[in-house]
Formats: C-alpha cells, sequence, structure tokens
C-alpha cells in the first residue's frame, strides 16, 4: 500500500473526524458555559456570583448601594437580620473604542440584589409573633416600589413597582440561608431541602431609569406573606432609602482605552455578552471537545487502521500469489 494513502487513512482522515466532532461540541457547549462562568466566583461567594452575571451581560457597572438590611424585634429588643442589599447600576451601550460611546444610546438599569435572607426573621417580623409555623413552601415574597420625591405633591407623583423573583438566567446559590431562628434570633436549624433549593434563591429586581423620574426618588421594599397575602398586616415595609442622583445624565459617562468613567468615578467594563471575550473557548476545549475529539479520533483509526490492515493483507496475498506464480514458471 502507497505511503500517501497510509498517512491519508491513519492521519488526515481521523483529524478531519476529529474537527468535525470538535467544531459540533464547539457550537453546542454555550447552555453550559454561562453557569460556568458564574461560578468562578467560588464557593458561597453569591456577591461575587452576582458580579460576573453583570460582568457578562453589560457594556459597564457599578455597585451602587450596599446595605445590611435589619428590624427592630420587640420580643427580643434588638435589631435582627433580614437581608443583605446591594443595589447595582449598570449602562448598555454598542462600541467597540470606549471614545466612541453614542449617549444618545446609553441605557441605564438598577438590579436590586437580595441575598442571605432570613426567612425565618422576615416571616416573624410581619406577624411580629412567632406562634407560627415557618413553612418552607410559602416562604414570604418582596417588592420594591420607586417613588419620584422630586413632585411636592404627593398624588402627581411617578411611581414604580417591580417584584423581587429569582434571577432565572443563571442560577445563583444562596448559601447563607437561616430556616428557623430562637427567641433569642440565633439558629436553630439550617436546611437545604424543600422547594426554595430548587430555583434560585437570591432575589433579584431589575429596574430600567424612567427619563420622567427625577434625581430625588424613595425606594421602598416590602415582605408578603405568600400563603395568606390578604390576610391583615400580612405586607410590612423593611427597608426605605433614598438616592438623589438616581436618573443620571448620558453625558457624564465617558471612556478611553477600553475604561470607562461616570460622574469621574471608575466603573467596571462588561463584556456585552461577548462569549468569546469571556473565555467560551478554553471552557468548550476543557469540558467538551477533548475528550469528544479524542474518542472520535480512536474510533476512526480503528475503522481506518482495520482498512489498512486488510487492504495489506490482500497486498501481500497478491504478492505471495505471484511470487509462487514466478517460481512454478
Amino acid at each position: 500500500m502507497k505511503g500517501i494513502y497510509k498517512i491519508i487513512l491513519l492521519i488526515i482522515v481521523p483529524l478531519l473526524v476529529a474537527f468535525g466532532i470538535g467544531s459540533f461540541a464547539y457550537k453546542n457547549s454555550e447552555p453550559g458555559f454561562l453557569p460556568d462562568y458564574i461560578s468562578k466566583a467560588g464557593y458561597k461567594n453569591t456577591e461575587g456570583e452576582t458580579e460576573r452575571y453583570l460582568a457578562y451581560f453589560t457594556s459597564a457597572y457599578e455597585k451602587y448601594y450596599s446595605k445590611e438590611i435589619t428590624i427592630y424585634n420587640e420580643e427580643q429588643g434588638k435589631e435582627i437580620k433580614l437581608f443583605d442589599l446591594t443595589v447595582y447600576r449598570w449602562f448598555d451601550f454598542e462600541t467597540t473604542e470606549a471614545e466612541l460611546i453614542d449617549t444618545k444610546t446609553v441605557s441605564y438599569k438598577y438590579a436590586y440584589v437580595l441575598v442571605n435572607i432570613n426567612y425565618g426573621n422576615v416571616y416573624y417580623s410581619i406577624y411580629e409573633r412567632n406562634d407560627k409555623d415557618h413553612r418552607f413552601e410559602y416562604l414570604p415574597t418582596f417588592q420594591l416600589t420607586i417613588n419620584d420625591l422630586g413632585d411636592e405633591d404627593e398624588e402627581k407623583r411617578d411611581t414604580n413597582t417591580t417584584p423581587f423573583a429569582d434571577n432565572s438566567d443563571v442560577v445563583l446559590s444562596d448559601h447563607n440561608f437561616v430556616g428557623y431562628t430562637d427567641a433569642e434570633g440565633e439558629e436553630t436549624k439550617r436546611t437545604y431541602s424543600g422547594v426554595r433549593i430548587s430555583t434560585p434563591s437570591t432575589k433579584w429586581a431589575s429596574v430600567a431609569v424612567d427619563s420622567k423620574f427625577t434625581q430625588n426618588v424613595e425606594v421602598i421594599i416590602e415582605a408578603t406573606d405568600s400563603q395568606y397575602p390578604s390576610e391583615e398586616s400580612a405586607t410590612i415595609e423593611v427597608a426605605k432609602i433614598e438616592f438623589k442622583d438616581y436618573n443620571q445624565k448620558a453625558k457624564d459617562l465617558t471612556g478611553a482605552e477600553g475604561a470607562y468613567k461616570y460622574a469621574n468615578k471608575d466603573i467596571t467594563t462588561g463584556l456585552n455578552e461577548n462569549i468569546k471575550a469571556a473565555g467560551y473557548f478554553g471552557y468548550a476545549f476543557t469540558h467538551h471537545i477533548w475528550w469528544q475529539a479524542l474518542i472520535a479520533i480512536a474510533l476512526t483509526l480503528v475503522v481506518t487502521g482495520s482498512t489498512v490492515i486488510v487492504w495489506e493483507g490482500d497486498i501481500k496475498k497478491q504478492q505471495e500469489s505471484q511470487n509462487k506464480k514466478n517460481i512454478k514458471k
């Protein structure tokens, strides 16, 4: 058998098959990439997961506000923690060069993120008593309301109401869930079972900036008993915050050499959903391509190698037969 055919069957064909399988694996690995990208923040790092999520989906973002939200418990005689609130402000725009930001197309959004939620404390705070069993399948729900304080007439003020929900685009784990607390507010039972764990437990509310709003707004977060939402006092206000720079001006967003500033404050550059820049090839290769391509090469070599062996065996038999004929002559 000629050497060129061996090279084709034993080297070129397996490589071509591996390339084809690898290309298929590359195109079909996307569903698992984002959760893997988010997980790089590290175990038990919910804030890090959130920021990596924002880094992937936005053009640029900043941590706008952060506070541990507590409420005074009269029975315990002290402040008890409800959750950690972090507010992110992010910017979306299309540009390849930072200097070419088109301020007319810049959009602004806020992400209000609740993490480390002590559902037991929230539930007990709604009723201000501990005689109601905490039911894991009916966790309290949260709602965000933004009131524009720019108009002195409260009836004419613009308002925006948004429910907090699970961030369904990607699973953001809340590893600090506390199920039960005793009379002193201490944790008595930790559990990771139940309906809440089958969905992301970090609560998320995204709000686009309304051009009608002024700079001064009032942000109110309310908690409601999801099992008996119509019961008297089933909804309580758990946080009220005022912001004085809510509605930004696009002209204050500037950029140079790939970095961005808003009102002379550095903000984090995002990837604008650029999957390649996020390291997709490395993920696809290490998780899928290498082993699928390796299997493809091995299986192809079995076929092509068998073909070469059979082919050479036939050629050898033909040569032996011809040699015998020559000897007889």
